[in-house]
C-alpha cells in the first residue's frame, strides 16, 4: 500500500515529501516491525510516536504508554529500533511528539514544562531523528515549548530538510535558559525554578490511555458533581460523568486518588513560586508573564478538580452504603468539605476564562466549557451542600 501511494505521489510530483506514520503497526512483533520498514519504497520517512509503548511505573503500578505523552519522556525503545533500521535503509525518520499538550490536560494552549520538552528533544537529537510532528488537533499554539523545540530542530530552507542542528559540529542549542532570558529578562532565574519545579510535578500524572481519553483532567471544573450515581460512562474526550472506574483504569481507587492530589499539590508549589517571580519581571516582558501564569493557573484548577472529583466519588459511595451513623456522619463531613473545596476551584477558574478565552479551548472539542457552565458547576456546588445540610438535619431531627 505504502508502495502505491509512493508511485502515484512521486509520479506527479517526484520531490513530494511522505510520511509513513507507523501507529497502527502497534501489535506487530520486532522482526515484523523490521522487515516492514526495509520494504518500504525510496523517498518515504517514517514517523513513530517518540513514547509508543514505553514503560510506566506510577504510584506503583506498571503500564505503558499508547499513543503520545507530555508526562513520560521519549523516545522508547520500539521507536528507536525502527528510527535505526529505517536509517540503515536510507530512509528519513520522524518523531511525533506533543510538546505544548497532550489529552493529560488539553484546555490549556500550552503546559509551562519546559524541562521535560528539553529533555526529550535532546533524547530525540541523540536518537538521530531528523524531523518532528509537533501537534495532533491539540498542541499547536505558539508558545514558549515550541520555540525551544526550534531551536533544537528548524528546516532553514526548502533544499535543507535533514531537520535537527548538527552538534557534533560544533553547534550547541542556546536551550531552556537562554530562552527565558530573552522573554524574562532578569526574571529568568526565579521563573525556570518554578517551571522545574511544574515540570517534575508533571512526572507524577497517572498516565493510561482511558485515564487520557476519559478521565474528567480535561473538563476539570466544568465537569458536574453528582451526589447519587447517575451510571452513565464516561465518554472520550467529552462527558466524565461521575465514572470514576473508568477513569483510573489501571490503577485502584486509593493509588488514583493520591496520584491526582499528589500531581495537584506539587503542581501548586511550582506556580507559588511564578507567582513569586512576578515582582523580578521587567517593564516590557509583563504579557509574556502573564500568559504563562495563566496556563500554569490553568493547568492546575484542572488537576485539582479531577482529585476533587476522584475523592466525591470515592466518598459519596462509601457514604451512600455506610449503616453506622457515626462513620455516615463523618463521610458527610468530607463530602461536604471537598464540594466547598471544588466551589472554590470552579471560582477561580471562571475569573481566569474571564480573563484569558484560551483557557477552555481545544481545536477538536471547541469549548470544553463556557463561563456559563463555570456558573452551572457552582450553583452544583451549592445545591450538593444544601442537600448535605438538610440530610444532617434531618437525622439529628
Amino acid at each position: 500500500m505504502n508502495r502505491c501511494i509512493a508511485e502515484g505521489a512521486f509520479s506527479a510530483k517526484p520531490d513530494a515529501k511522505l510520511i509513513c506514520y507507523t501507529w497502527a503497526w502497534t501489535n506487530f512483533e520486532k522482526e515484523t516491525l523490521m522487515e516492514g520498514i526495509r520494504n518500504l519504497p525510496d523517498g518515504m520517512r517514517v514517523m513513530c510516536v517518540s513514547e509508543e509503548l514505553m514503560p510506566t511505573h506510577v504510584a506503583d503500578t506498571e503500564g505503558s504508554v499508547r499513543d503520545y505523552s507530555i508526562s513520560i519522556v521519549g523516545p522508547g525503545e520500539r521507536s528507536q529500533i525502527s528510527w535505526d533500521t529505517a536509517a540503515e535503509r536510507g530512509l528519513q525518520t520522524v518523531a511525533k511528539v506533543q510538546f505544548n499538550n497532550s489529552w493529560e490536560c488539553s484546555a490549556v494552549p500550552y503546559l509551562p514544562v519546559l524541562d521535560l520538552v528539553e529533555e526529550h528533544l535532546k533524547r530525540l537529537l541523540e536518537s538521530g531523528v531528523t524531523g518532528l510532528m509537533l501537534s495532533w488537533t491539540l498542541g499547536g499554539y505558539p508558545s514558549p515549548n515550541l520555540e525551544l523545540a526550534s531551536e533544537y530542530y528548524w528546516e532553514t530552507t526548502a533544499a535543507d530538510s535533514t531537520g535537527p542542528h548538527d552538534t557534533k559540529g560544533g553547534f550547541t542549542p542556546p536551550g531552556k535558559m537562554e530562552l527565558l532570558k530573552r522573554k524574562f529578562g532578569e526574571a529568568a532565574e526565579p521563573i525556570e525554578r518554578a517551571i522545574y519545579q511544574l515540570s517534575e510535578a508533571f512526572r507524577q500524572f497517572p498516565f493510561h490511555i482511558t485515564t487520557l481519553y476519559e478521565g474528567p483532567q480535561n473538563t476539570g471544573p466544568g465537569n458536574l458533581l453528582y451526589l447519587s450515581p447517575t451510571g452513565f460512562k464516561a465518554t472520550m474526550v467529552g462527558f466524565p460523568y461521575d465514572d470514576l472506574n473508568t477513569w483510573r483504569s489501571i490503577y485502584t481507587v486509593e493509588r488514583f486518588e493520591k496520584q491526582f492530589h499528589l500531581l495537584a499539590q506539587q503542581w501548586k508549589e511550582g506556580l507559588d513560586l511564578l507567582m513569586d517571580a512576578e515582582m523580578a519581571v521587567p517593564a516590557g516582558r509583563q504579557r509574556a508573564y502573564t500568559e504563562l501564569l495563566h496556563m500554569a493557573k490553568g493547568a492546575y484548577y484542572h488537576f485539582h478538580s479531577t482529585a476533587n472529583q476522584v475523592s466525591f466519588v470515592r466518598v459519596r459511595d462509601l457514604w451512600l452504603q455506610e449503616q453506622d451513623e457515626k462513620t455516615h456522619d463523618k463521610l458527610r463531613s468530607r463530602l461536604a468539605d471537598i464540594v466547598e473545596e471544588e466551589l472554590e476551584v470552579a471560582k477561580s477558574l471562571y475569573t481566569l476564562v474571564s480573563r484569558d478565552s484560551r483557557i477552555g479551548y481545544e481545536a477538536s472539542n471547541h469549548y470544553y466549557y463556557r463561563r456559563q457552565d463555570i456558573q452551572e458547576k457552582v450553583l452544583n456546588c451549592l445545591h450538593i451542600k444544601r442537600e448535605l445540610a438538610e440530610e444532617s438535619s434531618e437525622i439529628y431531627v
